[in-house]
């Protein structure tokens, strides 16, 4: 039996030994496709393997690629499963041993056992028949699989289409800042699900919402599921895609429409997340909720002073119109529809939604456009984008509107404002109970702390917690009973909204 010692961090599971000849780039891209016995899927990923094996002998080179006189390279299946995500191609352990077996069951593989120091029991271990062996195999059995290079050639095509015809879909891969608005952002997190686990509550229910003492009544429906506050990540996500479009689209001399397009993959890049199966199945899951959740705003008990306030401070004064409206109705999406891609499931290739063209609400858009001074419209730091918690969202949109961002003559670490954590539970989630709200955001601020900032949590004394560009501040409760109390300041140092960052110097040199 084959035996190894290595003290290399994959050396563990599966095997690939792969000869020197066949690590060549000639090799697994212009010969490895002319055997009749490799085809589809199963073609890919011995190409990858391959490609795999390229990079280690590149990178460790002379540094225990190989093991002992044996000059093959050794590829694991921990190292190899990396490798492919990396490179977005289906990489989990599990897809790559039905690969394998079905390699092998081909005669392409040669599966054997191999044994390590310390492993309980030997583990396979995969080579790679010689080229005059593949040339005997029988033909592989037809399938549908479409060659990715033709698929992202179609792919392109539609991009192509896309901006022959007007349509805004963003070309970059990053942004520097991230960006929300009042409404969407600070409003509605107030009247979303509190979590994607509340099943009681999917097709309908009424919050009363407090504004500058105004009590104001707000049915939350949707025909099929209302959207749940970790959806905020998204909505944030998909307001900064609309504003770098726009931005992209002015900077062209194009017309600006209310009409995008957008590469769900392409999203996942621009908030620095990984663009594998889990987060577009999260994305897709969001758009849907977003498209069918609407809020109905009961106005009809307000004065006209405070109608005014209301729809003013939120951006909504358009809707007016020399009128006093008894309800309003709003959906940030009006308009959804999609365009199916491949993706990959277990390794079994399935057609889900990729691209989705996409029309917001006309004085969500306008406000968008113009960036009004009197619509509250905030530049953020992108790492908000990166935040999966919906209550932290919930909490920087409330520091973005509560915490000056400008320099005064106040110590840098001013704590403002301060209240209790029942009391800003009532504000920014009315539907948390005081006591589930402070729970909820202790042990979420706690992680944070942790994994963050890297410095212990302590109970009983004030912790500090950075939060993309704030510091929010937690003092311990006076007594048995009371409630912690919570406050915030701004991080004048962060580079992104920090007070030398490139935008406030436009901002402190703007006429």
């Amino acid at each position: 039996m084959y035996s190894i010692t290595s003290d290399r961090p994959f050396s563990t599971g599966s095997l690939f030994l792969i000869d020197q000849k066949f690590a060549d780039n000639r090799f697994w891209r212009d010969q490895l496709p002319t055997f009749d016995c490799l085809a589809g899927p199963d073609l890919i990923f011995l190409q990858n393997v391959l490609k795999c094996a390229l990079t280690c002998d590149a990178e460790r080179h002379g540094t225990n690629c190989n093991f002992g006189d044996d000059p093959r390279i050794h590829v694991f299946a921990a190292e190899l499963s990396e490798f492919l995500q990396k490179i977005n191609e289906p990489g989990s352990i599990s897809v790559i041993k039905k690969r394998a077996a079905s390699l092998e069951s081909k005669g392409v593989l040669v599966k054997s056992r191999y044994s390590r120091p310390g492993a309980k029991r030997p583990s396979n271990l995969y080579v790679l028949a010689e080229p005059h062996v593949l040339m005997g195999l029988p033909a592989d059995k037809p399938s549908d699989f479409v060659d990715h290079k033709q698929h992202k050639g179609t792919l392109q095509q539609i991009q192509n289409t896309i901006s022959e015809q007007g349509g805004q879909l963003l070309l970059k891969d990053e942004v520097d800042v991230a960006q929300h608005e009042a409404l969407w952002n600070n409003l509605c997190c107030a009247l979303m699900r509190t979590s994607a686990h509340d099943k009681k509550h999917t097709n309908s229910f009424e919050t009363v919402y407090s504004f500058k003492g105004a009590k104001i009544s707000v049915v939350t429906s949707s025909t099929k599921e209302i959207s749940h506050i970790d959806d905020q990540q998204f909505l944030r996500g998909l307001i900064t895609y609309v504003c770098h479009s726009i931005d992209e689209r002015r900077e062209a001399g194009q017309e600006i429409k209310n009409e995008f397009w957008l590469d769900i993959r392409r999203l996942l890049k621009i908030m620095n997340l990984d663009t594998g199966g889990g987060n577009r199945a999260r994305v897709r899951g969001a758009l849907e909720r977003l498209y069918n959740t609407n809020y109905e705003f009961k106005l009809s008990e307000l004065s006209r002073r405070d109608l005014e306030n209301f729809l003013g401070f939120f951006g909504l004064i358009d809707e007016l119109e020399n009128r006093a409206p008894d309800t309003i109705n709003l959906k940030f999406l009006v308009e959804l529809d999609s365009q199916t891609d491949y993706d990959f499931v277990d390794g079994r290739r399935i057609r889900y939604p990729r691209y989705y063209r996409f029309v917001l609400r006309t004085s969500t858009f306008n406000n968008l456009i113009r960036k009004d001074k009197d619509v509250k419209y905030f530049i953020d730091n992108p790492e908000v984008l990166q935040l999966s918690e919906g209550l932290l969202h919930v909490l920087y949109s409330w520091c973005c509107y509560s915490v000056s961002r400008k320099k005064t003559g106040a110590p840098a670490h001013k704590v403002r404002p301060e209240l209790s954590m029942k009391d800003l539970g009532m504000r920014i989630a009315p539907r948390l109970s005081p006591e589930v709200f402070t729970r909820r955001l202790t042990k979420i601020l706690k992680k944070r702390s942790e994994t963050v900032s890297q410095v212990p949590w302590i109970d009983g004394e004030i912790n500090e917690v950075p939060l993309c560009g704030y510091v929010v501040v937690v003092t311990p409760a006076a007594g048995r009973g009371k409630s912690p109390i919570i406050g915030a300041y701004w991080d004048a140092e962060d580079p992104v909204i920090g007070s030398s960052s490139a935008h406030n110097r436009r901002l402190s040199t703007a006429v």
